[in-house]
């Protein structure tokens, strides 16, 4: 009975605790958390729902075409 093991993401924003997200220590949930962490060094921050639309990419809940239209249609660049 092998449990995985759970990490935890914490996100700054404005140089204070924004929030923490708990996921699975899987090998696609790192390369989100790379993701996240690379977008962070540049200053550009990744709120909850967006990490969330990424975590089911990883997934294969969602294709990255169909994220992508999303942002597309919620921004207006269709």
């Amino acid at each position: 009975n092998c449990r995985r093991k759970q990490f935890k993401w914490i996100f700054l924003k404005e140089r204070r605790l924004k929030g923490m997200l708990v996921v699975e220590n899987t090998k696609e949930n790192k390369i989100v958390r790379n993701v996240v962490s690379t977008m962070a060094l540049e200053e550009m921050y990744l709120d909850e729902d967006f990490i969330n639309e990424l975590l089911k990419v990883s997934k294969g809940e969602k294709t990255t075409e169909q994220l992508i239209e999303e942002i597309k249609h919620e921004y207006g660049r269709q």
